[in-house]
């Protein structure tokens, strides 16, 4: 009779694997039920639990959150579930401490559905008891120091936070258990999806194509000496900033594709993009600034005075930037705030946290006060151009100096453009949490700026006479020497 039931418990178990794909639950929402065996209705009965045909199969193999395998040997288990609610609880076994120091307890004490202490017992058959953590990075729960983090367990095994009115099930949370009175709390970040998305590998595309136009862009600006004046040497400044940020984009990418192998460089290559981008921002401030300065004042700066005012320049642009990455740095290392306003670079993802409150904060807030500045300066500096366009300044001079003015107005103008439209579309993007086709399509043409950025800088009538000019000269002093 025992030789019997073992060969039905193995021609199931073969039906079981042929139909993997067809299990009702995913393995993080699977128990070990080895040991147990099959009725002659093919349901396999562990303990006092009922698993029905499909929702049970053999294993050899351990799986975590990011679907990542670790060999085993062959064991059964089963979708827990299907049949009765369940509790995640963080450590393996009855180690169920979030920390790798866990608490043994055959207990734990919730907040139940009406604000009362409660003890559920886990050697109790009533919830099914799940292991693991459910995602790559949590963050608890602090009810004692913030009323915003007050939660209540519902009897189905799902959490509800009153402050969202969110209800979390058993693949956001997992329970820790110290010497506490209650049970200690994680939840998943929000938008901690730790699957690989396209555009890890469109995204690289763009910056790849940017970065060469990057480059040749800023060599010619620093070959051709006409162009290094403050608008020349702001705009080098720039590419270099845009061309640092899209390298260590790339990096990043490749570090989310890597499975967040390298946690130490996604934090360096995190805060580098935060630097590199908080650069190119400020570069830009400067570049609207000193063309408003300009058409405030009809003077010509001399050599001197013009190397003076960029430096001016450079300590304040490269000095803002740093300083607020130091902040940010500072910020993750103290963590003095509640884990929703923490930067929290590189412990997500390589870059700061999903969440609403930390990207204001850090990101979308003062980019965009840089914005809504730049965009004063460029209003007044149009108007400024207006009036001295028809004011009754007349002659070669002031005719010339306001031809130099404009084009320089509207080089910056459409840099400004495409910098501002793509910063505002993102920033839209991110209000609404929209994922359509038309965001994704904005955000590989920004990934291709460098491109833009040449077309617009390089191309122009002036610039490639001067490169002609240039070319010339050269050509000229190589006969020469011959």
């Amino acid at each position: 009779m025992e030789m019997e039931w073992k060969l039905l418990i193995a021609v199931f178990i073969f039906i079981s694997r042929s139909v993997e794909s067809s299990l009702p639950c995913s393995f993080i929402e699977t128990v070990n039920i080895t040991g147990g065996y099959v009725d002659i209705d093919r349901n396999y009965i562990y303990s006092s639990d009922v698993y029905p045909l499909g929702a049970y199969q053999e294993f050899d193999y351990l799986e975590d959150f990011a679907r990542n395998r670790v060999s085993v040997d062959p064991h059964i288990r089963g979708c827990i579930c299907k049949l009765k609610p369940c509790i995640r609880l963080c450590c393996q076994g009855k180690e169920n401490n979030f920390d790798s120091n866990c608490f043994i307890s055959d207990t734990i004490t919730v907040v139940n559905e009406v604000n009362e202490d409660e003890t559920i017992d886990l050697n109790d058959t009533h919830y099914g008891i799940l292991i693991g953590r459910p995602c790559k990075v949590m963050y608890e729960l602090n009810v004692a120091d913030y009323d915003d983090d007050r939660w209540n367990f519902l009897k189905n095994g799902s959490i509800y936070k009153p402050e969202d009115k969110q209800v979390h099930n058993i693949d956001d949370y997992c329970f820790g258990v110290t010497n506490k009175t209650v049970a200690i709390l994680y939840l998943c970040f929000e938008n901690s999806d730790d699957s690989i998305d396209n555009r890890y590998v469109v995204y690289p595309i763009g910056m790849l194509i940017s970065i060469p136009f990057l480059i040749i862009t800023f060599l010619i600006y620093a070959c051709v000496p006409e162009l290094q004046n403050i608008h020349g040497r702001s705009l080098m400044c720039y590419t270099f900033s845009l061309t640092i940020l899209y390298a260590a984009l790339i990096t990043a990418q490749m570090d989310i594709i890597d499975l967040y192998l390298h946690q130490k460089i996604c934090k360096t290559v995190g805060y580098l993009i935060y630097l590199a981008a908080f650069l190119s921002f400020f570069w830009m401030n400067v570049m609207c600034f000193d063309i408003w300065k300009i058409a405030r004042k009809a003077v010509r700066r001399s050599q001197q005075e013009e190397l003076k005012t960029f430096i001016i320049y450079s300590i304040y642009s490269v000095t803002c930037p740093l300083l607020m990455t130091i902040t940010v740095f500072l910020i993750d290392v103290t963590k003095p705030f509640d884990q929703h306003y923490l930067p929290m670079i590189g412990e997500i993802k390589c870059w700061i946290q999903s969440q609403f409150k930390a990207e204001a904060i850090y990101v979308y807030i003062p980019i965009s006060i840089i914005i809504l500045l730049n965009v004063a300066l460029f209003g007044d500096t149009a108007r400024n151009i207006w009036n001295f366009q028809n004011s009754s300044v007349k002659g070669g001079k002031g005719q010339m100096r306001n031809r130099i003015l404009r084009r320089r107005f509207f080089i910056y103008l459409r840099l400004f453009i495409l910098m501002g439209f793509m910063w505002s579309m993102e920033s839209i993007s991110w209000l609404v949490g929209s994922k359509s086709i038309f965001f994704y399509i904005v955000d590989f043409f920004n990934c291709i700026q460098g491109l833009l950025i040449f077309l617009i800088c390089v191309c122009d009538v002036r610039t490639r006479q001067l490169l002609v000019k240039r070319g010339g000269s050269l050509m000229t002093s190589v006969k020469t020497e011959q």
